[in-house]
């Protein structure tokens, strides 16, 4: 009987120590899990403020373009009321130097009569 007990003893003087290192083997895939996490953190952290930064340059750019449209626009519009004023400066000269000129034949007509 003794030898049964020291055989069941060894079995599990055998077994504990294998428990023992199996705990120690899932604990040291927790901690690397665990760190993997952190630095997944971290990245994310990084990655997160790398898209905020993206967003306000974004939002920048939008603004700047808007800017340039609205500039180019108005340099359009400027151009055309400028070339309009032009044309019709021209037309009120034409149309004065043809009113000068229907004058001048009234004056005359009026001496001849």
């Amino acid at each position: 009987m003794a030898r049964g007990c020291n055989s069941s003893i060894s079995k599990a003087e055998l077994i504990f120590p294998e428990m023992i290192w199996e705990e120690k083997r899932a604990l040291m895939k927790m901690k690397a899990e665990c760190k993997d996490m952190s630095v997944m953190r971290a990245v994310l952290g990084t990655m997160q403020l790398q898209v905020k930064e993206k967003n306000e340059e974004i939002a920048r750019l939008r603004r700047l373009s808007v800017v340039q449209l609205w500039e180019r626009e108005k340099q359009k519009v400027m151009s055309e009321a400028l070339e309009r004023e032009r044309a019709l400066k021209e037309e009120m000269q034409d149309q004065k130097a043809q009113w000068m000129e229907l004058k001048e034949k009234l004056i005359k007509k009026m001496k001849v009569i």
